[in-house]
């Protein structure tokens, strides 16, 4: 607004601003911006566009960047749904269409959709201090980071076609499948029956580092471990749970593994928004997100984790979820010093001696262990690392197909205005 052009700048002077519906703080909590609806209700970004736009007297403007991420992970959450990252992907289509709407509706003069593609490069607060070494980042892809995957194309690693790793099983449990991409890591489970997805529960411990740390006692009483566990995923009613041993829970600054005997494991309950006081003395309370409950969906977008048919319950878990740093070089965080804000690389880690499974499968009536696993102890589930990029391909995603279709449509409603000025500027 203070800056002056003469005539001699031929193509003017206009503003380029990016808006995201969702950070800073401000736009969730001011409560003006309620007042704000369209034809599905409040929208605050509309608010907060209508407000700045009255402060651009001079020049035109442009939301140079506008979208919505995909992906596993959550990194703020925003109070009308559109929020940083965990947005299914034809959500995510309506949600870009919606903002655009309202920036056409409060006077812009374009706006330019990020992004075109997802770039494994990017970082958000919530992992830049968990991707260790920080610069080997481009070589896998964090499936938890937002902003790794706010794109109409997904660049997603190339899931395996058959396991690399199978672990024999007793009673209701058979197997597990074990095998993994630069996304995720992949368990199959097989069921004697498919009834026993829905009447028993399956507890599946995993031991990521070190056989002799380590939660070292199941749950409710079941007994002892093949060897310290530092995750448990749990499996019943339909929900996949992935939690962690009260040591090495990200969420509450704790860094390392440590022999425990207690049975207990704990959620992964990241925060993502901060408590906030306002200028007038209201306090907002900060906000969580819960990242053990993992999403269910067949595997055609990048934040669905689990999926069951028959007698098979398949589930990936994405690397930073298990506190794998960085696949491609095989370390995990290890780290037991009192960092309660780490920065990038700050974290001490050390490589992996590979992934040990145990299983035990409870019949829901009873409480009774109906299945086991036999772990693989002698054996332990290890890649082999990389160091130039994996294998991936390009995916359009569903929010493509559908900002595509809104703006074909668009698009056909202005024919007749675009063929009267081609042929009046051809005329000229």
């Amino acid at each position: 607004e203070h800056l002056d052009t003469t005539d001699k700048m031929k193509a003017g002077l206009f503003g380029a601003y990016h808006v995201y519906p969702n950070y800073p703080d401000f736009i969730v909590n001011e409560p003006s911006y309620d007042e704000y609806r369209d034809e599905y209700g409040i929208l605050r970004y509309g608010g907060y566009l209508e407000e700045f736009s009255k402060t651009l007297l001079r020049y035109p403007a442009i939301i140079a960047e506008f979208g919505m991420a995909n992906g596993a992970g959550v990194a703020h959450l925003s109070s009308d749904g559109l929020n940083h990252g965990g947005i299914d992907e034809t959500r995510a289509g309506k949600d870009i269409l919606r903002m655009y709407a309202a920036i056409q509706k409060t006077g812009y003069a374009g706006a330019s959709i990020f992004e075109f593609m997802d770039e494994w490069a990017k970082k958000t607060w919530i992992t830049e201090p968990f991707m260790i070494p920080f610069d080997r980042r481009v070589l896998w892809h964090n499936a938890v980071d937002p902003e790794q995957n706010y794109g109409l194309m997904a660049n997603e690693s190339i899931p395996p076609t058959s396991a690399e790793k199978t672990i024999g099983g007793s009673g209701a449990l058979q197997k597990l499948d074990v095998a993994h991409d630069a996304s995720y890591l992949y368990l199959t489970f097989h069921l004697a029956s498919a009834a026993q997805r829905a009447d028993a529960e399956i507890l599946l411990g995993i031991d990521t580092y070190d056989r002799g740390i380590g939660q070292m006692e199941w749950p409710r009483g079941l007994g002892s471990t093949a060897s310290g566990m530092e995750f448990l995923l749990d499996v019943k009613n339909g929900e996949v749970r992935l939690q962690v041993m009260p040591t090495y829970n990200i969420a509450a600054a704790k860094f390392a593994s440590s022999v425990i005997r207690d049975g207990s494991f704990e959620d992964i309950d990241m925060l993502v928004n901060g408590k906030v006081t306002t200028k007038n003395g209201t306090e907002i309370p900060e906000k969580r997100f819960n990242a053990s409950v993992m999403r269910q969906g067949p595997y055609d977008e990048s934040g669905n984790l689990w999926n069951a048919s028959g007698a098979t319950i398949q589930a990936r878990i994405p690397w930073n979820r298990l506190n794998v740093s960085d696949p491609s070089s095989l370390n995990v965080l290890n780290d037991n010093r009192p960092i309660g804000d780490p920065v990038a690389d700050q974290l001490r880690t050390a490589v992996t001696d590979g992934f040990v499974f145990d299983a035990r499968v409870v019949d829901s009536a009873s409480g009774a262990v109906i299945g086991r696993l036999l772990p693989n102890t002698a054996s332990p589930y290890l890649w082999t690392g990389w160091e130039v990029t994996p294998p991936y391909r390009e995916r359009l995603k569903k929010s493509y197909t559908i900002v595509r279709e809104a703006w074909l449509k668009e698009a056909e409603k202005d024919l007749p205005l675009r063929a009267e000025y081609a042929s009046t500027t051809i005329a000229k």
